[in-house]
């Protein structure tokens, strides 16, 4: 009966000019990895994939069919984007389907010649080039791929994998890949080390915390902009030309120096720098911008639009330390300058809380509170803890020093005090600045920070 209804069909194709005669004249292997893919629907409601790609439904028909599949080749000289080598049987060679409102899975394992596949911005779900081995060029941009297994693909040079819902992509075997674009995708790391031929990677718009790029001597452009990075060494990339790295978490003294070489740098703007919280006693300390290849940064603190002025806070080489208690309960912004970025405006956020004692314990045993915190010459001391004490006690004070913030001592106390609420130190006679008092006890030691007006 089986025998009965193929004839029959032979004949039906006979009569429609489709005949397979010529039924080997295509590999049946990659005919049948097409047919697999044609028959899914589209993006289009109502239309198939292969409708997208110049086939009509006699040719759908047909090759729903196993023998229309097999000795029918009207559907395969019909269907557009695809090339075939001279070899007999005929294998593909180059797939070009860019934006043909393709959808669901694509899996061309059975197309083992194929070097170039283009499914550049279509709905494609899923692609599976395990068995591709030959591929060389790989382009499926702006699709909705979540993965991407490309290790057995060693032969390709080009990679571009962008616009699509990835959140990692290893090309550790892709030891040949000249170009890499892998970018807006949701990679939180991209290792490249052993890329060294590699010539060209954009990553933007990922989730990259950092990048290693020291072994891709022959990097020529490179595009990382709007990531996570908080900092970019390419030392080693003598032959940039190209580099893009705005849109980060880079700082100055983070930021690859601009080289003569480079024909475009692209570095700005750069994410504010957070803070977070700090008392009004605090110590910001932002003196890695302080000089950057020998030009000096410029800061200006904000309280929203209005600028500080600088009496109000004390700067010691680019570590700022506030004295104004208004402040307190504000968000402030540094933002600073340097002739070596002309472009770029760093901005730095803060908020000072409340409190302008220093009431924080480096020895669990021991708390002690410096009042008043900043002081014009003299210092106390109060503690919820440490009530008076024999001077054999192990809470009892041994002595006190002061240090300025070159580290020099600048104050020694060595009787011991064992009242320690009835103690003052008298710094009248030292500099307006920012000071530590070091206070030391048999049980360990304290360190404070203070603010001398």
């Amino acid at each position: 009966m089986k025998t009965n209804t193929n004839i029959l069909l032979l004949i039906a194709f006979a009569c429609l000019g489709l005949t397979g005669v010529k039924a080997q004249t295509y590999h049946i292997d990659d005919k049948k990895a097409l047919a697999k893919f044609l028959l899914k629907n589209s993006a289009e409601a109502g239309k198939m994939n292969g409708e997208q790609l110049g086939l009509d439904t006699t040719n759908i028909a047909v090759m729903k069919t196993p023998l229309g599949l097999a000795f029918d080749n009207t559907w395969v000289e019909k269907l557009q984007g695809v090339t075939w080598n001279t070899a007999s049987p005929k294998r593909i060679t180059e797939i070009k389907w860019k934006n043909r409102k393709l959808a669901d899975s694509l899996n061309l394992d059975g197309c083992l010649s194929l070097t170039k596949l283009d499914c550049y911005e279509n709905q494609l779900t899923s692609l599976d080039v395990t068995k591709n081995t030959a591929l060389i060029n790989l382009s499926c941009i702006m699709n909705q791929i979540t993965s991407l297994d490309v290790s057995k693909n060693t032969a390709l040079t080009e990679l571009s994998c962008g616009f699509n819902q990835l959140t990692s992509l290893d090309v550790s075997k892709n030891t040949a890949l000249t170009e890499l674009s892998c970018g807006f995708n949701q990679l939180t790391s991209l290792d490249i080390t052993q890329n060294t031929a590699l010539g060209i990677l954009y990553c933007s718009l990922n989730q990259l915390t950092s990048l290693d790029v020291s072994k891709n001597t022959a990097l020529t452009e490179l595009s990382c902009h709007f990531n996570q990075l908080t900092s970019l060494d390419v030392t080693k990339n003598t032959a940039l030309k190209e580099l893009g790295c705005y849109g980060n978490q880079l700082k100055f003294s983070t930021l690859p120096l601009p080289q003569g070489t480079y024909t475009t740098y692209s570095y700005a703007p750069q994410d504010t720098i957070k803070g977070g919280d700090k008392r009004i006693t605090d110590l910001i300390d932002l003196s890695s911008e302080y000089t950057i290849a020998g030009n000096m940064t410029i800061y200006n603190w904000y309280e929203g639009s209005t600028q500080i002025l600088s009496n109000k806070y004390i700067n010691t080489n680019g570590k700022f330390l506030f004295t104004d208690a208004s402040l307190t309960g504000k968000t402030l912004t540094c933002e600073m300058t340097n002739a070596k970025f002309p472009n770029l405006t760093l901005v730095y956020e803060v908020k000072i809380s409340n409190g302008t004692g220093i009431a924080e314990t480096d020895n669990g045993n021991l708390q002690v509170t410096l009042f008043p915190n900043p002081t014009t010459g003299e210092l106390r001391m109060e503690s919820g803890e440490w009530r008076t004490e024999p001077a054999s006690s192990p809470k009892a004070i041994e002595n006190i020093e002061i240090f300025d913030m070159m580290g020099r001592n600048v104050y020694l106390s060595t009787r011991p005090i064992v009242n320690p609420s009835t103690t003052t130190i008298d710094i009248s006679h030292l500099p307006a600045g920012i000071y530590l008092v070091k206070i030391k006890t048999a049980e360990g030691e304290i360190i404070r920070k203070i603010v001398k007006e």
